[in-house]
């Protein structure tokens, strides 16, 4: 129910105070936008409107139950996003299909936690990565009012194009915040909260390195440079190529836009090329059990002919004991949540990038 409507001027007995002008009138200013972040303080509104601590608190809180402002205690209230009551819920919008892939098992434990620190819902959803997915959970979550605001994994940028979800909830005024590897070229005037990549990854070579191979490939799939984690792991892998006085190669690419499943071609990653070898950068864990299995069939021993390095720290590089990262997805969702509920209660200006440091696994 609209508390500042017209026609409950009989039934709401507040029209009578005081108080309710001076939030009436204070909305008025949010609708025009004069007032389009912070609100007076407390002291501002009693000086201007000529009132009563008692009462400008009224007015303040009459605003919050519409769902206009959000005070916070020591920061001051904000026009929040929203300008409708909170569901006090928010979905993140993940790559899939759904899995107990860690990477989801982690991203789903620290945005959970931080839901419920903060008092709020989690609702976790997937889009395949499927762009047409990703604006059909948006849309559809939205015109309900079933959320307050969504933290996003891009669908992958085909064409160089971004996810049009983002474009929708640009245009809608929908609070967001992208994860866990937004692209900065498509994506950089949106809030969010990235995994570092360079630096680990850098860590990684450096260990192969140390190890005094020079021969170092970097598998992964094809298109792989597409995505923007890809872009910055292959650069990884050329600078320290460089830096240690060795040529980088071209990458050894398996013929698939995206490694799911095992049944996977092995045309350019074949026994006969990682025999030239003595060590592989891969891609992902998933890239690196590959060509272990590529090893396993052809008598290639790993790590004694070949040794591996993955990337996102999964139980089969525990298991069949390569170096790896961990890109701390817990932390990723717990900082996305927390800023998209800053976003959501209109304390952002400017857009926010944090980054999440990863953590090299080395064996």
């Amino acid at each position: 129910m609209d508390i500042f409507s017209e026609n409950q001027d009989e039934i709401d007995t507040r029209r009578g105070n005081k108080y309710f002008h001076i939030a009436k009138e204070l909305k008025r200013r949010i609708d025009t936008g004069e007032i389009q972040s912070r609100l007076p303080s407390q002291p501002q509104i009693c000086q201007e409107f000529s009132t009563t601590p008692v009462t400008a608190h009224k007015a303040i809180r009459l605003l919050n139950e519409a769902g206009l402002v959000n005070s916070t205690k020591g920061r001051g209230t904000f026009v929040t996003r929203l300008k409708r009551p909170r569901t006090n819920v928010i979905e993140a919008i993940l790559q899939g299909p759904p899995s107990e892939s860690p990477l989801h098992v982690s991203f789903s434990q620290g945005f959970h936690a931080a839901c419920a620190k903060n008092g709020q819902r989690g609702v976790i959803t997937f889009h395949a990565g499927d762009p047409k997915k990703s604006v059909s959970l948006v849309r559809e979550a939205w015109k309900s009012r079933a959320v307050d605001g969504f933290v996003l994994w891009p669908a992958e940028a085909r064409n160089g194009k971004a996810d049009p979800a983002v474009k929708l909830m640009q245009e809608e005024g929908i609070p967001f915040v992208l994860v866990p590897h937004p692209d900065p070229e498509l994506y950089g005037a949106c809030h969010q909260v990235a995994s570092e990549q360079l630096t680990v990854a850098e860590a990684l070579m450096a260990h192969l390195l140390r190890q005094g191979h020079s021969r170092i490939a970097f598998v992964a799939w094809r298109g792989f440079e597409k995505t923007s984690f890809g872009k910055a792991r292959y650069q990884a892998y050329q600078h320290m190529m460089k830096a240690s006085g060795h040529k980088p190669l071209p990458p050894l690419r398996f013929n698939a836009t995206h490694i799911s499943h095992m049944d996977i071609n092995t045309e350019g990653v074949s026994p006969e090329i990682l025999k030239t070898f003595t060590a592989a950068f891969c891609l992902t864990d998933l890239v690196a059990l590959h060509v272990c299995r590529i090893c396993l069939e052809s008598g290639i021993r790993v790590p004694g002919d070949l040794q591996l390095t993955g990337y996102d720290n999964t139980a089969g590089s525990l298991i069949l004991n390569f170096s790896s990262v961990d890109q701390r997805f817990d932390r990723i969702a717990e900082q996305a949540a927390r800023l998209l509920l800053r976003e959501i209660n209109g304390e952002l200006d400017q857009p926010i990038i944090e980054t999440v440091k990863a953590r090299a696994v080395i064996h």
